[in-house]
């Protein structure tokens, strides 16, 4: 006896009707399940033991391309190929032993298309419970597979993207670390491993850990602030970095349930501004120390800086010249000469007074006008231009240019002056050489004709022998007067002593060591003394060479 049912289905709580269904019987229950079997979205399909099909809804037989007539009696490999039928039997076998199997099987299509499928299989049992066949509900997971697919591919992008972007990213869900990239492995120096079992205050340097840790406990109750900070970290190989980390929250609903943080090294950055500010002060220390004026000023001529020296140059202190125009510092007459080339930089790029130095007038405070050598640079910022000019007073200079002018003006003269008694002086040396010959020529004839034919009358007269040989002397040391001998020997051997010319004449002439002694009233060993001088200082020393056969080729 059927087994009366009844069950009321509501409506919809915002429809204002209800309906009421009365089931009086097991056949329209029955019914009323065959009608939600087959209006289901779902493929519902029932086999035997040995795989074959006892019943399946239209659902079933249309996702694979049949009718449920066409199937009903099948086996259900035809609803696989070869190759997918191992996990097929493997499924089945699990639903036997276990009573039920849920995964993911590879269908095939009347037209041979394959598809993925998600089962879900359960054993059918009789009323004394034994297994009498398998149901099992099939779902067509084609479009959730290629949003699998998708979702995948733009996971690897993103994964890519986070891995090879130039910061670091720690991701930490409910107070725990769940990822790390590779760059902050990089930026610490710590393996991905490492990282995920230490806290992040662990690599901060000693001094600064207490303020992060602190900074840290602050987003457990506040995640929103601070949003930025900055510290400094010891890499594991114990070298300091400077790092800036932003963090940002993300949500479930209205909950908090996590946090990005974003590490960048800005250690090149710091060591750029520290290398900046030591720059400034240089520049400051040089520009405040040099003794030229260094003025700078905008493309209105406004005055932004005035160190000390334009202060002395030109008497204005900072407090009356910044930001008043530079124009006060040059002449009138040379202001519109000034702006024409402002306006010709700012359209070309050009100016004729960029980047080397220029003479030109200033004036100082006094009105004093004096000439000044101005090197002009500039740099722009954003659309505004800003120039650079360093002054100095070249007054001093200009003088003492005017008195070398002067004084090379004087030298002219004077080297003019020198030139006309050069002029006169040689030919006074000129009128000195002829006097010379003409001196020359008178003596040499004073002695051929004065005192030569005296000597030989007087070697006619009764002489003994030591007069003759004095005469032969004197006559001998005559004819080298007049000849080139003693003139050779004193200007090609110049360091020969007097002593020295005289007894070279006489071993000259043939005189023995005796007789040159005898004649000159010395004695032998001193002649013999003279003769070794004469030999190391004409360079006979160890020649086999005759000193009176070396000066007779004498000429």
């Amino acid at each position: 006896m059927a087994k009366k049912v009844s069950k009321k289905i509501k409506s919809d709580k915002k429809t204002s009707t209800s309906t009421t269904i009365s089931i009086n019987s097991s056949d329209e229950l029955l019914q009323l399940l065959s009608s939600v079997v087959e209006q289901s979205s779902e493929g519902i399909a029932v086999v035997d033991l040995n795989g074959y099909l006892l019943y399946l809804n239209n659902a079933f037989a249309q996702m694979h391309g049949y009718s449920p007539e066409e199937l009903l009696g099948r086996h259900l490999s035809i609803f696989h190929t070869p190759d997918q039928m191992p996990p097929v039997n493997a499924a089945n076998k699990k639903v036997k032993q276990e009573g039920v199997f849920k995964g993911e099987i590879w269908h095939v299509t009347r037209d041979g298309t394959v598809f993925p499928t998600l089962m879900h299989n359960t054993v059918l049992r009789d009323k004394k419970g034994h297994p009498i066949g398998i149901i099992g509900t099939m779902r067509d997971i084609t479009e959730y597979k290629q949003y699998e697919k998708e979702f995948k591919i733009q996971d690897e992008r993103l994964r890519i993207m986070v891995e090879t972007i130039p910061d670091g990213l720690t991701l930490v869900e409910n107070q725990k670390v769940v990822y790390i990239n590779q760059r902050l492995s990089e930026i610490t120096g710590y393996s991905k491993e490492e990282l995920l079992h230490m806290n992040y205050p662990d690599i901060v340097v000693p001094e600064e850990q207490q303020e992060i840790q602190g900074l840290f406990d602050q987003y457990k109750h506040k995640p929103a602030v601070p949003d930025e900070i900055e510290t400094r970290i010891q890499r594991k190989d114990g070298t300091i970095r400077f790092i800036r980390n932003r963090f940002s929250i993300f949500k479930k609903g209205k909950n908090v349930v996590g946090r990005y943080i974003i590490t960048t090294d800005i250690t090149e950055q710091k060591l750029a501004e520290k290398a900046l500010r030591e720059s400034e002060q240089r520049f400051r220390a040089i520009a405040e120390t040099t003794s030229d004026a260094i003025v700078v000023n905008d493309a209105n001529g406004i005055i932004h800086y005035w160190n000390e020296g334009a202060r002395r140059i030109f008497g204005y202190t900072r407090e009356e010249i910044l930001g008043k125009s530079a124009y006060n510092l040059i002449p009138e007459k040379k202001h519109s000469a000034n702006k024409k080339h402002l306006k010709e930089l700012i359209t070309t790029g050009k100016h004729p007074l960029l980047n080397k130095p220029v003479e030109m007038p200033c004036i100082k405070k006094n009105g004093t006008e004096f000439p000044a050598e101005v090197s002009t640079s500039y740099w722009q910022r954003g659309e505004k231009f800003f120039f650079c000019s360093i002054i100095r007073d070249i007054t001093k200079r200009k003088q003492a240019e005017n008195e070398l002018s002067r004084s090379r003006s004087e030298l002219q003269v004077q080297s003019e002056n020198l030139a006309e008694v050069n002029a006169a002086l040689k030919v006074l040396l000129h009128q000195r050489d002829e006097d010379k010959i003409r001196l020359e020529e008178k003596v040499l004839s004073n002695i051929k004709e004065l005192i030569l034919p005296y000597m030989s009358r007087l070697r006619l007269s009764p002489l003994n022998q030591r007069q003759k040989s004095f005469i032969d002397v004197i006559e001998s040391n005559l004819t080298e007067i007049i000849a080139p001998f003693s003139h050779e020997l004193s200007s090609q051997y110049y360091n020969l002593t007097p002593a020295e010319i005289q007894i070279a004449g006489l071993i000259k002439e043939g005189k023995t060591t005796k007789e040159i002694a005898e004649l000159l009233q010395s004695s032998a060993r001193a002649v013999e003394f003279h003769r070794n001088n004469l030999r190391k200082k004409l360079g006979l020393v160890n020649k086999k060479a005759n000193l009176r056969t070396f000066l007779l080729s004498l000429k």
